[in-house]
């Protein structure tokens, strides 16, 4: 298996939040969390993307909107 292969991406849907695990050279599972201001590289298909990127088009409930 090739390093730090992920086998599990989850991009939050109620906040601006990607959660990667990647397993390390021991063959254990480390989490990574990215923020909206952060870039995530994905080195096993060669790519690198802003998270504010994923959520470009995304408008978030606010606390005001979900009391009413």
């Amino acid at each position: 298996m090739p390093r730090n292969w992920i086998k599990s991406s989850l991009v939050q849907v109620a906040q601006p939040s990607v959660e990667v695990f990647r397993r390390n050279d021991q063959g254990k599972w480390v989490l990574s969390e990215y923020n909206l201001d952060e870039r995530l590289r994905l080195e096993s298909v060669d790519v690198e993307i802003a998270i504010a990127d994923l959520y470009r088009q995304v408008q978030f409930e606010t606390e005001a909107t979900k009391i009413e």
